[in-house]
């Protein structure tokens, strides 16, 4: 199965990438308003933060597409993200990133175990 030996080829700051983003969906569902004007600004911001980013990534005398796409991609999608997640989690109360009502971390922590074992699993039977 293609899934299980992509996430049992990962590394720990893979894991920890994907942590982050299983974080922030998790608490996009359950944050997350319809406001169209906020997920605009979250993607200009991502446009041209993530533009600046892969400029900045560009070897001297390089070529944009030396970058690779996945690491182009996280430049952009991490903007996003950031001011996403700040945009919807303003006036809810958090502490940095993790919501002060502990009813509302067993989600993203549960999602974030679940994840965990599959990525066990799968290093545990590819070793074989």
């Amino acid at each position: 199965m293609p899934l299980l030996r992509y996430l049992s080829t990962l590394d720990h700051r893979r894991i920890v990438l994907w942590g982050a983003g299983i974080w922030y969906a998790a608490l996009a569902v359950r944050y997350a308003e319809r406001d169209a004007a906020l997920w605009l600004r979250a993607l200009g911001i991502a446009a041209i933060v993530g533009s600046m980013l892969v400029l900045n990534a560009v070897p001297t005398g390089g070529r944009i597409r030396d970058v690779g796409f996945w690491p182009a991609f996280r430049f952009f999608l991490v903007p996003f993200c950031v001011s996403s997640f700040a945009a919807f989690t303003k006036g809810h109360p958090f502490l940095l990133i993790f919501p002060t009502d502990l009813a509302a971390n067993t989600t993203p922590l549960g999602a974030l175990a679940v994840f965990g074992l599959i990525v066990w699993i799968a290093k545990k039977t590819s070793a074989r």
